[in-house]
């Protein structure tokens, strides 16, 4: 079997990079020991920034129609609700997705694992990666099929998303480096009975515990987050209902469980290779980065490093790019994947903490000073820009190159309303409907790129009215300026003024495009 792209791993990051790879027009085969997508829930909140990409697919509102919008979180002390933050606004006017969308893993996958199949790509289910040799100039992998069989797969470039425990990375034989944290967790999916409100996120906090209840779709269900009792031991013989009624007396808040669908016992560990490419292999998801669940940010950035890879490798697959534009991908995810392992592992170092000063900070700061830090917009804009991924960027980047006002190249294009000549008002987001890269100017004549015959070009010049200006002013954009937007839609280029030699030399120089 020959193709361009193997694609190791069909959980959420190499199911979205098989999408990815679709909507350019890419020859992929992707293959997973698995039967079928995963039936546990698993990760549990898609953020923002990844309702975005699934808008740009095409499938944001199937999405949220199947997830479910957290509406506020509770930090709970002995029974009391002591800290109450409601997400209503949270992010309104950052994202067409100002909210938390509750929406598992299972379902994601099923949702990606649909697209591909009205695409006419099919997951090659029960395929086991067994080896595989970098050529130079491709790949060659030893798989086994569905019916025990060794097959041969040649492509020119393989991704693993294999997750944690990676053969890619292994066969690569790539430090994983990091740690492991000493406490041992349980997630179950059950019913839960208690007074709290149930589309809220309820955070326990007990002299003997830490707990966290997040609600899902179905009547009283909730993922279910704690340490595992001491008592017991996590050979895997464990059930929710051997532990229940220990987990109900250290929570210190009346509850009970019923009809549990999931279990598991499991360890949190913060890790990242050392490198995200060698040669013609690349590292997604799990398979190059774990962390803890603070933040509900694992799935999340996966599904970004399939979203930053794809357009790239496409590019160069299709001869509109340079092979050296690939080692961007590198450049820009694993610095986002260091930083969103430190960040994490800070946070979660707290909140399990046994210290004295630990337990002062949960009883007595925590439940106190978020609440009132949440009614403050500034505080609240910061804290829904990080959790969603709308934050993350690229400024440091060889792909990034130039400034307008207070917005730098590198940065998500900003999303806001835009009002045309008509009087029709229409939103930022609506500019990134198709494969390209896209040209976008205000207050700007008329201006013309040439680029690579293969690479489609969306060109849009926002309106100059009263109502803009005042919009793009608000954003931070200079009083006039010339973007060109990534296919990730990423600033690329930005200028408050158009520079024909400029825009030419950062497309050909930077983003390796062949004339």
């Amino acid at each position: 079997m020959k193709t361009q792209v193997l694609i190791v791993g069909a959980g959420p990051t190499g199911l979205m990079m098989a999408c990815q790879l679709q909507r350019w027009g890419i020859d992929l085969i992707i293959i997973d020991d698995k039967e079928t997508t995963t039936n546990q829930s698993r990760a549990l909140a898609v953020q923002a920034r990844s309702v975005e990409i699934f808008r740009q697919m095409g499938m944001a509102d199937k999405a949220v129609k199947h997830g479910r919008k957290a509406k506020a979180l509770n930090l709970v002390v002995k029974d009391k609700v002591r800290g109450h933050i409601a997400f209503e606004g949270f992010g309104e006017g950052l994202s067409p997705y100002p909210y938390l969308l509750m929406l598992e893993q299972n379902k994601n996958e099923e949702l990606l694992n649909e697209y591909l199949g009205e695409h006419e790509v099919n997951v090659l289910w029960k395929h086991a990666l067994l080896s595989f040799t970098d050529n130079t100039n491709d790949i060659t992998a030893i798989v086994k099929d569905a019916e025990g069989k060794n097959i041969e797969i040649q492509a020119r470039y393989i991704i693993g998303a294999d997750g944690a425990k990676s053969l890619v990375r292994h066969q690569l034989d790539m430090p994983f480096e990091g740690a492991t944290y000493e406490n041992v967790f349980f997630v179950a999916d059950t019913k839960v009975h208690w007074k709290l409100p149930q589309d809220d996120i309820s955070i326990i906090i007990s002299t003997k515990t830490f707990s966290a209840f997040f609600p899902m779709e179905g009547e009283s269900r909730y993922r279910v987050v704690g340490t595992m009792p001491e008592k017991f031991t996590d050979d895997g013989s464990v059930k929710f209902e051997d532990i229940q009624d220990t987990v109900k007396m250290q929570t210190d808040v009346p509850v009970s469980f019923s009809d549990t669908s999931w279990f598991s016992i499991y360890r949190v560990h913060h890790r990242v290779v050392q490198e995200f490419r060698r040669g013609n292999v690349f590292l997604t998801g799990d398979a190059a980065h774990v962390h803890s669940p603070v933040g509900a940010q694992g799935m999340n950035t996966g599904l970004q490093d399939a979203y930053n890879l794809a357009w790239k490798m496409a590019w160069v697959l299709k001869g509109i790019a340079g092979e050296a534009l690939l080692n961007s991908y590198n450049e820009e995810r694993h610095r986002i994947a260091k930083l969103l392992v430190q960040s994490t592992d800070r946070a979660f170092s707290i909140v399990i903490s046994p210290s004295p000063w630990g337990k002062f900070f949960k009883f007595h700061i925590l439940p106190f000073m978020a609440p009132i830090l949440m009614r403050l917009t500034a505080f609240k804009t910061m804290m829904f820009k990080f959790v969603s991924q709308i934050a993350v960027k690229y400024p440091k980047s060889s792909l990034s190159c130039g400034r307008s006002g207070k917005l730098r190249a590198g940065t998500r294009f900003p999303y806001f309303h835009c009002l045309a000549d008509d009087g029709t008002s229409s939103e930022s987001f609506d500019f990134f409907k198709e494969t390209g890269i896209y040209l976008i100017t205000y207050n700007i004549p008329d201006v013309e790129l040439k680029l690579n015959a293969e690479l489609n070009i969306f060109q849009f010049s926002i309106p100059f009215n009263e109502t803009n200006k005042n919009a793009l002013k608000e954003i931070g954009f200079g009083d006039s300026f010339v973007c060109v937007v990534r296919p990730d839609t990423y600033i690329g280029y930005i200028g408050d003024k158009y520079e024909a030699e400029a825009i030419q030399n950062y497309l050909s120089k930077q983003l390796y495009i062949k004339g």
